[in-house]
């Protein structure tokens, strides 16, 4: 037996395997069964180009029968399964149509000067929301600390800034 992880856009459509997420199977002599109470981690799987901005999207593990006779299944059990989003994921580098400037990047004093008034929102790395910026040439992140920062503009304009 084995378990495996599968995917699907939309409730008409069949589900589909993630492409290297099968784990335990019992023909792998690296990937075992646990005994009752003991605890291992999944890797984390990153889902298909395809599950990229999509209205729905569903996920399931499978426990199927790999081969052999029909038998008794081992019981498990999976919990704490955590399910993230990046907004970055997807997005195109627009370079050659790029209008949007952001600058001094690096910055030292953490305030930005912008080439146009934007409406966006301001990112760290692990996509929590900073700072949302309103028709505005300028962008005030002194009281973050040191680090990558993403400003999306509502009309979809992403650039990455650098605070020291």
């Amino acid at each position: 037996y084995g378990i495996k992880l599968q995917y699907r856009t939309d409730t008409t459509l069949s589900f589909v395997d993630v492409p290297g997420a099968g784990f335990y199977s019992s023909l792998d002599s690296i990937n075992t069964y646990k005994l009752i109470g003991q605890i291992d981690t999944i890797p984390t799987v990153t889902l298909p180009f395809e599950c990229n901005n999509q209205p729905m999207l569903q996920v399931r593990w499978v426990y199927y029968r790999m081969s052999g006779s029909a038998g008794q299944r081992l019981e498990l059990a999976i919990d704490d399964i955590n399910i993230t989003s990046s907004i970055f994921t997807g997005i195109k580098n627009n370079i050659a149509t790029k209008d949007l400037s952001i600058y001094p990047n690096p910055s030292v004093d953490r305030v930005l000067n912008i080439n146009k008034n934007i409406t966006a929102n301001v990112y760290n790395t692990i996509g929590s929301l900073i700072l949302h910026v309103n028709n505005s040439n300028k962008i005030d992140l002194s009281n973050q600390p040191s680090g990558i920062y993403f400003v999306r503009t509502n009309k979809g304009e992403v650039e990455k800034i650098i605070l020291k």
